[in-house]
């Protein structure tokens, strides 16, 4: 599975671009409201909770390949809550079960498959939440939006890292549900990113760069034609593609970009150019 994860401030701007899509649909969460308008308002109670939480919405995207089962609503909602609450649990673990990269000293897939199930038993329903599918691509994605705030004690999700938690997460559900593979960005054998790649992730959420990499050398893979090329990389990858040229027709170069998980004023994708 692919899988995105960003923090930002508008609860408005993600739900709306979450349900305004065509053929988007909620699927699962524990919020009374269904449309835009009713959401924000829930979200804006609990972020009150925690008025110096600069960014209190959470926006999660799990994403799975094509060639995958076909998977029910239910199917979708349960791995969707199960990765939410999969980043939360990982957020909170410390000392060498908190490095997830390292196989060698992060927490084992039963011990946090336990503290997973405790966690939506007990916590979970304190996070404001709501999980909606979007069918309107070649695959099936879910897009988890929650409240970062617990309505309990106010106190807030940690992010650090969360890209990483959310990889993590990701490759547990994967062996869980019997689903395709894909390869951790830390696990590639391509050069580590640089100082200033990595803080650029943990600033922005996600490595875009990456991501990009990983999708072009998929859809690449088979050697498509450049128009099945550029529609496979949005339709798979929700990676963009522009061709420019130079002034006699020849090929000049490709800008990518990705959508990274937040919105523009107008309720468009934001994408990472590169």
């Amino acid at each position: 599975m692919i899988t995105k994860i960003k923090a930002n401030k508008s609860f408005r701007g993600t739900t709306k671009y979450v349900l305004e899509k065509e053929k988007a649909k909620i699927i699962g969460g524990n919020m009374y409201g269904k449309t835009t308008d009713k959401l924000v308002e829930q979200f804006t109670l609990s972020a009150h909770l925690n008025p110096q939480l600069k960014d209190p919405c959470y926006h999660l995207m799990l994403s799975v390949p094509k060639t995958d089962r076909a998977l029910t609503d239910d199917e979708l909602a349960n791995i969707s809550q199960r990765h939410f609450a999969s980043v939360i649990v990982l957020s909170r673990l410390k000392g060498e079960e908190a490095q997830v990269k390292q196989a060698d000293k992060r927490i084992s897939d039963t011990k946090l498959n336990q503290l997973v199930d405790e966690f939506v038993e007990t916590e979970l329903p304190a996070y404001d939440f709501f999980i909606a599918r979007h069918s309107d691509k070649e695959h099936d994605h879910t897009h988890i939006v929650a409240s970062r705030v617990n309505n309990l004690d106010g106190l807030s999700i940690r992010t650090w890292n969360n890209y990483a938690h959310s990889e993590h997460s990701a490759r547990l559900l994967e062996r869980e549900f019997n689903l395709t593979p894909v390869q951790s960005s830390w696990e590639s054998k391509r050069k580590a990113m640089t100082r200033n790649q990595l803080e650029r992730v943990d600033s922005m959420g996600l490595p875009g760069e990456e991501i990009m990499r990983q999708a072009i050398e998929r859809v690449a893979l088979d050697k498509p034609t450049m128009p099945e090329f550029i529609e496979r990389l949005w339709s798979e990858h929700q990676v963009k593609a522009v061709v420019s040229y130079y002034s006699h027709g020849e090929v000049r170069g490709i800008k990518f970009g990705i959508d990274i998980g937040s919105v523009n004023e107008d309720g468009s994708p934001r994408l990472l150019w590169k």
